[in-house]
């Protein structure tokens, strides 16, 4: 009986040998209980907070007279949108078609030219200008005639720069003119008058 209490108790202390030993040479670590979130000491940040930055407003287009009594000029006179694009046209002048023209008939026919300078900084695309006319009550009718330099103009327009081009139109009443020219769809236009 003696001899089985001794194998119990060697057995139990072999066995409390074994659970307390580890591979790292015999030491036991006790893992410490980590803090809650909520329960470690914050750190407060020493950061300094600026103003909010106001954005510079950008210009729109549209954001000049918007009574079209107030956007009239006379023909030889220009016109700049707060964008930076300026366009100015010349005094009226008679034009007759030529051969290869491409035209309706109409009482007579006249003839500007058109500058826009680009004062914005972006390139401006030339090929958006717009324009109609309005003569003696009826529309007028464009002119396109390559030989004489009539055209739509094409050109990419750096900033600073500027493109000058010649436009023509039948029209119903030479003395009674009114241009309206957009530099490009999403401009309010503005308008020109006279004649002949």
């Amino acid at each position: 009986m003696r001899k089985t209490i001794a194998i119990i108790a060697t057995a139990m202390l072999a066995l409390a040998g074994c659970s307390s030993s580890g591979d790292d040479g015999g030491a036991t670590t006790t893992a410490e209980p980590q803090a809650a979130p909520s329960e470690q000491a914050e750190t407060p940040a020493q950061e300094t907070e600026e103003p909010p930055v106001k954005p510079t407003p950008t210009p729109t287009p549209e954001a000049h007279p918007t009574n079209a009594a107030d956007r009239i000029s006379a023909f030889g006179e220009s016109y700049a949108w707060n964008t930076g694009v300026e366009v100015t046209v010349s005094p009226l002048r008679a034009f007759e078609p030529g051969e290869y023209a491409s035209f309706e008939d109409a009482p007579a026919y006249i003839a500007y030219d058109v500058t826009i300078l680009n004062n914005s900084e972006d390139v401006f695309d030339a090929a958006t200008y717009y324009a109609t006319l309005l003569s003696g009550g009826r529309e007028g009718s464009q002119v396109f005639d390559t030989d004489q330099g009539v055209d739509y103009p094409t050109a990419q327009v750096l900033p600073g720069q500027s493109v000058t081009f010649t436009d023509a139109w039948g029209v119903q009443d030479p003395a009674d003119i009114t241009l309206s020219i957009a530099p490009s769809f999403d401009y309010m236009e503005w308008h020109w008058q006279g004649g002949l």
